[in-house]
């Protein structure tokens, strides 16, 4: 019975996990969305895009 159990068990769990792991999205995509979000709404913007540009760019010329 115990032994039944735990066989179940671990291939429900193993099931499980897969069908889950097959719905994550990668570490690349989810960066590269981030990316594209940011390229979209804040450098397109009116305001912030320049403001921003500015403080990367003298930013990156202090260091």
């Amino acid at each position: 019975m115990l032994r039944r159990y735990i066989i179940v068990n671990g291939i429900s769990s193993a099931v499980l996990y897969a069908g889950i792991w097959a719905f994550v999205p990668s570490m690349a995509s989810v960066t590269q969305a981030a990316s594209e979000a940011w390229d979209t709404f804040v450098m397109g913007h009116t305001f912030l895009g320049p403001v921003l540009h500015r403080i990367i760019t003298v930013s990156a010329s202090i260091f």
